[in-house]
């Protein structure tokens, strides 16, 4: 048995003897609440790379068991030692490992559980005033340790392209305050005197390994605290945990959550209503008081709407019961019933799509506060649920796909290219944007871009072909003006677990001849980059119609311009996530004619070659020259890419055998040199 929970149990079994001075509670009290517990461990020495977690979120349930009286020299008593036991409380959780050895093996696995906790706790509190130990043993002094279950998982360990699949188990202690104050009591015996206590607590304290270290005082009612790699976690470990218990009476008053499906939405209808209910075989009444905390300020209603930093929920103007007006808090809002009632109903308005914040119900019953406990044991209620306390409706991460993911986590993987992500967090996305001047979320796991275009009526022309997630957006729901780093930052209302300033893109109509060169339809401003480094997309639409007209098909027929505008802007866009031409364009020399312009000869391997059917891939030129040099006019009419190509391979006239079809040796540019497009895209930087 561990020391703390042998002195906790010495406690307990220490009622007989101690009648006398054994002081019985009239009521029985409760702590409720949440905790949390994060542990990182990193490998250990020596080859191996990459770290397992452990993350525990803990719903606190205990008792006030046994009380001892502490007396002073005359037999009066100071004080209280009061042990707590537990009372059902459980975990959920998630483990997971991805490590390495490289070159010799990769560990890889992750899994989620729930369980019962096992609980001990050790309470000071002086009945004088002032405290006679305040020196050595403060008021409201308290320690508890919570051993969670063992979390077993599946996880992988591959070795020389062999899998083999094995179990792990994780086991976590989530301790709050230091547990010398246990050993201190122990060592003063079970007849807690002010001399006893004094004299147990000048010896060395016994310092063990996984202790917080720390001295840890009521607030009130409430245990309440963070700690942040406490000094004895072993093997280089580190860790955070937070906790929030409140003491509660015998009088049961339950309030509802938030129902699951229920997310925030700055709209009027958005409300979520709660109640709070005494138990009617009681016959009691009280007046009810609930408090709003805990409340985000994220700036603006979304990413990209709005500004200030006001609290991002209220009580609704409009209460299905009689209340008072609300009163504004430091992080949040009260507000109490007008009348004494069993039962009462409070209405929450959501001032922003990604608020989150917490509710607590507190009734008044002859002049003694009662606190509420949800049906699971909670405090409080989370707005919306959110057992993981990450800020994230859990229905949404589920319905997403990544529950237990990180919130500021940006791993989009589709569609697959250069990298994961699109530089938006599972937050940012979950809170989500204006388009067009309806709010919308985003899918964390397609990559979403943003793009102003303010050229045409042709949106991302064929760009969704490459299943990218086209977000068009009007010109105020980026930012404008400012710093260039500030420029057209879609995002410009992050804050909470953000991934950084992700940009959008600009398609403006500009007459490109003269300012950049002959036979140019479309320029991106750097040429190629992502949406952060690129300023902007001109597309020269005089020339676009111009050249389409030029490249009639055998029968005369002119391709739709739509075709050809959509092509362009298709195009562009790629350069604007990292995607280069399928190869170099054919020099002014190429075919012994330097009056031809660049890009105007298809050269093997060239800017024509590859995928006919890709939007990167050139429309039409004058002169081809194949792979032995040889030149020759084109015939064919335009080809407009309409969609994006994952491979090198040629395909039309750049495919197959040497041939000569209606007079014309083919294929005419062969495979790409670059191509295939699709897994060179990159959204984030």
């Amino acid at each position: 048995m561990p020391r703390r929970l042998c002195v906790v149990a010495l406690l307990l079994a220490a009622t007989s003897p101690l009648g006398a001075r054994r002081q019985t509670p009239s009521a029985s009290y409760r702590w409720i609440g949440t905790g949390t517990l994060s542990i990182f461990r990193p490998p250990p020495p020596g080859p191996t790379v990459g770290s397992t977690r452990d993350d525990r979120t803990i719903q606190f349930r205990l008792k006030e068991a046994r009380q001892l009286s502490v007396t002073d020299a005359g037999g009066r008593v100071i004080g209280q030692i009061l042990a707590l036991e537990d009372d059902g409380s459980q975990w959920t959780g998630r483990a997971s490992i991805d490590a390495s050895i490289p070159g010799v093996a990769t560990y890889t696995g992750s899994g989620s559980g729930s369980g019962l906790v096992k609980v001990s706790g050790i309470l000071y509190r002086s009945v004088v005033t002032p405290n006679p130990l305040a020196d050595v043993l403060p008021d409201g002094s308290y320690q508890l340790s919570a051993i969670t279950e063992t979390l077993r998982y599946p996880w992988t360990v591959t070795m020389r392209g062999k899998a083999i699949q094995t179990t792990a188990k994780s086991i976590n202690e989530l301790v709050i305050g230091d547990s010398r104050l246990g050993n201190w009591l122990q060592r003063a015996g079970l007849q807690p005197t002010e001399a006893a206590i004094r004299v147990s607590m000048a010896a060395p304290p016994t310092v063990e390994a996984d202790t917080e270290g720390r001295s840890r005082r009521l607030e009130g009612d409430r245990m309440v605290g963070t700690w942040s790699n406490p000094p004895g976690l072993k093997f280089g470990q580190t860790g955070t945990a937070s906790w929030e218990l409140t003491r509660t009476g015998n009088i049961p008053v339950t309030l509802t959550e938030v129902d699951r499906a229920w997310r925030p939405r700055a709209e009027t209808s958005g409300d979520v209503t709660l109640t709070a209910s005494i138990d009617p075989s009681l016959g009691v009444k009280g007046r009810f008081r609930f408090t709003l905390y805990d409340v985000s300020r994220e700036p603006g209603s979304c990413l990209n709407a709005e500004a200030g930093s006001a609290l991002d929920l209220a009580f609704s103007p409009t209460q299905p019961r009689a209340m008072t007006a609300a009163t504004e808090t430091a992080d949040g809002w009260t507000i109490e019933t007008t009348a004494e009632l069993t039962t009462a109903t409070v209405s929450v308005h959501a001032r922003d799509y990604g608020a989150w914040g917490k509710l607590k119900a507190e009734v008044i019953v002859g002049g003694e506060l009662q606190r509420a406990t949800t049906a699971r044991g909670g405090a409080f209620a989370a707005i919306p649920l959110d057992d993981n306390n990450d800020h994230i409706a859990d229905e949404w991460m589920a319905l997403a796909g990544i529950p237990g993911h990180p919130a500021a986590e940006d791993a989009d993987s589709g569609p697959t290219g250069a990298n994961d992500g699109d530089g938006l967090s599972n937050y940012e996305e979950y809170r989500g944007f204006m388009v067009g001047g309806v709010w919308t979320d985003t899918d964390p796991t397609t990559k979403d871009l943003f793009i102003n275009n303010e050229a045409t009526p042709d949106g991302c022309g064929f760009f969704p072909s490459t299943g990218v997630a086209c977000q068009l957006i009007n010109p105020d729901e980026y930012k404008q003006g400012g710093t260039p780093e500030a420029n057209r930052v879609v995002n410009f209302n992050a804050h909470y677990a953000t991934a950084g300033p992700q940009k959008g893109l600009l398609v403006i109509s500009q007459e490109l001849q003269t300012t950049i060169g002959p036979g140019t339809l479309g320029v991106t401003w750097p040429a190629i980059g992502t949406p952060n480094d690129v300023d902007e997309i001109r597309v020269d639409l005089h020339f676009i119609a111009e050249f389409n007209e030029r490249g009639v098909t055998d029968t005369g027929a002119i391709t739709p311009i739509i075709d050809a505008r959509m092509s362009v802007i298709a195009h562009e866009l790629g350069h604007a996530v990292g995607i280069d031409h399928h190869g170099a364009n054919g020099a002014t020399t190429a075919c012994g004619s330097s009056g031809v312009a660049v890009g105007e000869i298809a050269v093997w391997g060239g800017a024509y070659s590859g995928d006919r059917e890709c939007f990167m891939s050139y429309a039409r030129a004058d002169q081809y020259q194949r792979s032995d040099g040889s030149c020759h006019l084109w015939p064919w009419a335009h080809r407009w890419g309409t969609s994006i190509c994952r491979s090198r391979a040629g395909t039309g006239i750049n495919a197959g055998p040497e041939r000569v079809e209606d007079g014309h040796p083919l294929p005419a540019s062969g495979d790409a040199t670059n191509g295939d497009c699709a897994h060179t895209l990159r959204i984030r930087k």
